[in-house]
């Protein structure tokens, strides 16, 4: 079965984590992840894109949110992967990843959490040449 999705999140940071000096936390970094699924066995293949359009180079991170449903158990489960992303240029980055999601599951769906983007900053310019 497959599966598409798109989500789009706004990265406002409050109180950012520990960034690289060579890093700025930045509210104008909105990364948008569009993503498809389905089920592999007992893994589920994801692919993903992630882009955005407010800086070139830049990272991130987000959570792999997987929710499955046992065999005979009526309660679906959710099972978590944290990633992360990089780009040096203004191009799309683009994943292809296989997921454990155990043996006699159904995968339910696949959604994108916590998504961060951290713009990278630009390089200091130097005075006349």
């Amino acid at each position: 079965m497959r599966r598409r999705g798109f989500l789009v999140l706004a990265a406002i940071v409050c109180a950012p984590p520990a960034v690289a000096d060579d890093e700025i936390a930045s509210r104008d970094c909105t990364a948008t992840v569009s993503l498809d699924y389905f089920q592999r066995g007992h893994r589920a293949q994801v692919e993903l894109a992630v882009d955005n359009p407010y800086c070139a180079a830049s990272n991130g991170g987000f959570v792999i949110e997987a929710t499955v449903r046992e065999d005979g158990v009526d309660e679906p489960r959710k099972l978590t992967f944290a990633e992360t992303w990089q780009r040096d240029d203004d191009a799309t980055v683009e994943m292809t990843r296989l997921y454990p999601i155990g043996d006699n599951v159904d995968l339910l769906r696949i959604r994108i959490r916590k998504l961060t983007c951290y713009c990278a900053a630009a390089a200091p310019t130097t005075g006349d040449p």
